[in-house]
């Protein structure tokens, strides 16, 4: 698990935010589930600045070259979590490693777990992890929806 903090700012972090709540809004309007896991990725956004950003940046802490798979905005709602789990769901394609960029730090609960760490939810706080060897959840979210862009990688063709 590697943790880099301050990768984007505040700034942008709150424009993301509006972004996903006006697609999860638009979504609970239109009568979905707004607790099913599959609502909660609202949109792909492989096609965003960001994804290059947030690749060069990691390629240059990391000295490996990623290869993007996916991303998409997503939504924590109050008393949303995930239990315990690996990507090793098909529809996760090749990607091997996971990237998740935190939005925001407003809310209570929505602490990323894996067995041997807690990560607490930070304002431009970036992670990587190999989404299919490390079992990693998140505790349930209260107060406040949770909002983060999940990144999909793919390492060595793997």
């Amino acid at each position: 698990m590697i943790i880099f903090d301050n990768v984007i700012s505040k700034e942008r972090c709150e424009q993301y935010i509006k972004r996903i709540s006006s697609y999860y809004e638009e979504r609970c309007k239109q009568g979905l589930d707004p607790m099913s896991f599959s609502q909660t990725r609202l949109l792909n956004i492989d096609d965003d600045p960001i994804v290059i950003e947030v690749k060069k940046y990691i390629e240059s802490k990391i000295k490996i070259e990623l290869n993007h798979s996916w991303t998409q905005l997503q939504v924590w709602p109050i008393s949303s979590f995930s239990v315990k789990h690996i990507h090793d769901d098909p529809r996760a394609g090749n990607a091997n490693y996971t990237s998740m960029l935190y939005l925001n730090d407003d809310f209570e609960g929505g602490v990323f777990y894996t067995d041997d760490i807690n990560i607490l939810p930070k304002v431009g706080r970036l992670t990587l992890f190999n989404g299919r060897e490390v079992y990693h959840g998140v505790t349930h979210v209260h107060k406040r929806n949770r909002y983060s862009i999940i990144f999909w990688w793919n390492v060595d063709g793997k």
